[in-house]
C-alpha cells in the first residue's frame, strides 16, 4: 500500500498558528514547563479528557480544578485551538479540495455567502482560503460560545491581514441562526457543517429551529439550491444529531457519507512526525420544492 502524500499548510498559515495559537499557550503565565510542557498549567491527557471532553466541551465557561488551577471561557477556548485547529484544518482542506472543481463552478461562480453553523474559531474560513486562495466570499459564522466567536475574528481578522484570506472576504459572527440576516435571493450559499453535529449542546428543539432557519433560506434562493458541506468524527455518536437534522428536512444526500484519512504535518517549522486523522464527509446540493 502506497504512504500516504503528507499534507501541508503554507508558512503564512503556519506563522498565523506559531502567533496566535503556540506562542499564546506557550509563554501563557499559566503554562508550566516541569520537564515537560503543561499547557496553561494541565496536563496533556487531563486537558483533552476533562477540559476539552474530546472537541465537545462548553466553551461558554471556564474550568476549575482544585490541584491544577483555573483558566477562563477564552482561554479554553485557546486550548482547544491548540489542540485541534490544526487536524480540524486539514481534514477541511482535505474535503473542500475533493469537491474543488464542483465549488468552484457552482459556488464561487459569485461571491458566495459561506453560513457555518457551529463556526468554532472559524476553521473552515481558514480552510476555503487555503484551497480557493483567489476567490472571496462571505463569511457568517455562527457560534453560541462567545469565546470562540472571539477566537474566530481574531484569527481571520490576522490571516486576512497577512494575505491569507482575500482582502475582498467579509466575516461577520452570529450568537445563534435566529440572528442571521436576510440573505439575496440571487446569492450563492453553501451551509457548512464542521465537527458540528457531535455538540452535546444540541437537542430535538435546536435541530428544529436550525432546520426551519436554513429551509427559510434555502426556499429564497433563486434557484432554490444550496449547498451541503458536512464534516465530522468517525464517531458514531457523533452522527446522530445530524441524522435527526435530515429527517426533519426530508434531505436525502446525492452520494452518502464516506470515511475518509488525511495525513498532515504536525508542524512546517519545527518538524515531528506526521499524524493522521480519519472523517466522515459529504457535501451535495439541497434542493429545496
Amino acid at each position: 500500500m502506497p504512504t500516504p502524500k503528507t499534507q501541508k499548510w503554507t508558512s503564512k498559515m503556519e506563522s498565523l498558528y506559531e502567533s496566535e495559537v503556540h506562542l499564546k499557550v506557550t509563554k501563557h503565565d499559566l503554562t508550566t514547563h516541569t520537564g515537560h510542557l503543561n499547557p496553561l498549567g494541565f496536563p496533556y491527557n487531563h486537558i483533552q479528557r476533562n477540559i476539552l471532553n474530546s472537541g465537545r466541551a462548553d466553551f461558554k465557561k471556564g474550568y476549575k480544578h482544585d490541584d491544577y488551577g483555573e483558566i477562563d471561557k477564552y482561554d479554553k477556548a485557546l486550548l482547544y485551538c491548540y489542540f485541534n485547529l490544526r487536524g480540524h484544518f486539514h481534514s477541511s482542506v482535505a474535503h473542500f479540495t475533493m469537491d474543488k472543481d464542483y465549488l468552484l463552478e457552482e459556488l464561487f461562480e459569485d461571491v458566495p455567502y459561506i453560513i457555518d453553523v457551529g463556526c468554532g474559531p472559524a476553521t473552515s474560513a481558514l480552510a476555503l482560503a487555503e484551497v480557493f486562495s483567489g476567490e472571496p466570499f462571505r463569511y457568517l459564522g455562527i457560534d453560541s460560545a462567545l469565546a470562540m466567536r472571539d477566537r474566530g475574528k481574531t484569527l481571520t481578522t490576522a490571516a486576512q491581514r497577512s494575505g491569507i484570506i482575500h482582502k475582498d472576504s467579509t466575516f461577520s459572527f452570529y450568537a445563534s441562526w435566529t440572528a442571521l440576516p436576510p440573505i439575496p435571493k440571487t446569492a450563492k450559499v453553501m451551509f457548512n457543517f464542521a465537527f458540528f453535529f457531535a455538540s452535546d449542546s444540541l437537542d430535538d428543539d435546536a435541530l428544529g429551529t436550525l432546520a426551519a432557519k436554513l429551509t427559510k433560506i434555502g426556499e429564497g434562493q433563486a434557484d432554490r439550491q444550496a449547498i451541503i458541506s458536512y464534516t465530522n468524527s468517525i464517531n458514531p455518536l457523533s452522527g446522530v444529531n445530524y441524522e435527526k437534522f435530515l429527517d426533519v428536512l426530508e434531505w436525502e444526500p446525492k452520494e452518502g457519507r464516506t470515511i475518509e484519512s488525511v495525513t498532515y504535518a504536525n508542524s512546517l517549522t519545527r518538524g515531528g512526525a506526521p499524524k493522521s486523522q480519519e472523517y466522515s464527509r459529504e457535501l451535495y446540493p439541497a434542493q429545496f420544492s
